[in-house]
C-alpha cells in the first residue's frame, strides 16, 4: 500500500517578539517515508545550524516536522515552506511569519511632593485575603444563652466599664450539654 504525502500545517501565520526563539511545524502523512526538508521564501533550501534547528519525528506513516528558528530578527521574516516528497508525489504546506512587538510598559512617575519637598510615599493596595465559606447541615442542635453580670471590683480608668460574662453554648446530644464557656466582657 503506498500513500502519496499530504501535509498539515496547524499554524499558517505565527509570530514573535525579534530576539526569541520561533517554532514552526507542519505534519506530514505518506508512504513509503519521505524525504522532508525546509525553504525560505521558496528559495533557500533550510539546513540544520546555529540560525536553525530542524526536527522530525516519525511514527507509522506520521511524520512531525518542526522547524526553530533561533534569536529571530527581521531578516527571518517571510514564508517558509515545509516540503515532503516520496516516490509516489510530493506535497508541501506554507508559513508565515511576522514580528510581534513587546508589550508596552509604563514607567512611574517621580512625585517631588509638595511644592517640591518630600515625595509622596508610594500607593499600597491592599488586597484581603479571600475567604471560603461553606454550607453543611447541623448534626446537632446548638442553643446558646448569654448572662452579663457587673463586676463588684471597681476598674482602673473611670471611663471604661467592665463585665463578667457568663456564655453559655450548649450542644444538646440526647439531652446532654456538651459546652460551656465563661469569659470577660470590657466596654470602652
Amino acid at each position: 500500500m503506498a500513500i502519496e504525502p499530504t501535509i498539515q500545517v496547524p499554524n499558517q501565520l505565527v509570530g514573535s517578539p525579534l530576539g526569541s526563539d520561533l517554532a514552526l511545524s507542519c505534519k506530514v502523512e505518506a508512504y513509503p517515508k519521505p524525504i522532508t526538508f525546509w525553504r525560505k521564501n521558496n528559495e533557500i533550501m533550510i539546513l540544520d545550524g546555529p540560525k536553525y534547528k530542524v526536527l522530525e519525528s516519525h511514527h507509522s506513516y506520521h511524520t512531525n516536522m518542526t522547524l526553530v528558528i533561533r534569536d529571530l530578527q527581521m531578516a527571518d521574516i517571510g514564508t517558509y515552506t515545509c516540503m515532503a516528497r516520496n516516490s509516489i508525489n510530493q506535497a508541501e504546506g506554507q508559513i508565515r511569519t511576522y514580528k510581534i512587538d513587546p508589550p508596552a510598559t509604563h514607567r512611574p512617575t517621580t512625585d517631588k511632593g509638595p511644592r517640591g519637598g518630600t515625595p509622596s510615599p508610594p500607593l499600597m493596595i491592599i488586597v484581603p485575603k479571600p475567604q471560603v465559606y461553606t454550607r453543611t447541615e447541623p448534626k446537632t442542635a446548638t442553643r446558646t444563652r448569654s448572662r452579663w453580670t457587673p463586676r463588684t471590683r471597681p476598674t482602673a480608668k473611670a471611663s471604661s466599664r467592665t463585665c463578667s460574662c457568663t456564655s453559655r453554648r450548649t450542644l444538646v446530644t440526647g439531652g446532654r450539654n456538651l459546652e460551656n464557656q465563661t469569659g470577660v466582657l470590657r466596654l470602652r
